[in-house]
């Protein structure tokens, strides 16, 4: 998809990407590395292995974003849709780390995995994040991440209005068709914000829109 990238480590590259659809990558939707990204009314799905992966820290502003992967018949993919790291691995002896800032706003993270948002803190750098009003996949079956601070989702601090594990009502993500249905528990979900309209151009309601980023439709068959 996406490399947002620096050639010498030193400066922050910067990339402001709305009403944008990035689908099918063979590995990831958006790599970045110690970026600048603010993002509205971006959909990915169905990378190879994670739809939005930042290493080495960076800044991050993303508001009614749709991020998914969708593992294909007989592909193994390691990663989550979404994973957030603050350092990065020189050679076996070196690590380096920088600051991470990530807010995301009325967005769903997705897929058919059961942990679809992976956190990798370096205690050598900040690590700040925050996830409002957003329907996040993380079905801790095996309770590996219990007693793990960074996935506490009752700190409000952290995770403001978040919604876990309820079908956000793709259409067809394996067919890149990420509109909800009016059934989707991302229906009238969200804050009200300056993202006024969807990817589609259409008007977002005053009172209460919906995550992600569409607002909700009437499919064809539920017509019928």
């Amino acid at each position: 998809g996406l490399l947002v990238d620096t050639n010498d480590g030193t400066d922050n590259p910067n990339l402001t990407i709305t009403n944008s659809q990035i689908y099918n990558s063979s590995n990831i939707g958006i790599l970045a590395n110690n970026a600048n990204i603010t993002g509205e009314n971006l959909v990915i799905n169905n990378a190879g292995q994670a739809s939005f992966r930042c290493i080495l820290g960076g800044s991050y502003t993303f508001a009614h974003c749709t991020f998914a992967t969708y593992s294909s018949i007989g592909a193994f993919r390691e990663f989550p849709t979404m994973s957030l790291e603050n350092s990065i691995q020189i050679n076996a002896s070196e690590i380096i780390a920088a600051n991470l800032n990530a807010t995301f706003t009325n967005s769903i993270i997705y897929g058919d995995k059961d942990i679809e948002l992976l956190f990798g803190k370096n205690d050598d750098a900040a690590f700040n994040y925050t996830f409002k009003n957003c329907l996040i996949r993380f079905n801790d079956i095996s309770d590996q991440f219990e007693n793990d601070p960074l996935y506490d989702f009752a700190n409000t601090s952290l995770f403001d209005n978040v919604i876990l594990n309820e079908d956000p009502g793709f259409k067809d993500p394996q067919k890149n068709m990420l509109s909800i249905g009016e059934e989707s528990a991302a229906n009238g979900k969200a804050s009200v914000s300056t993202v006024t309209k969807d990817i589609l151009g259409t008007t977002r309601s005053t009172s209460a829109p919906d995550m992600g980023a569409y607002e909700s439709m009437v499919f064809e068959e539920e017509k019928n």
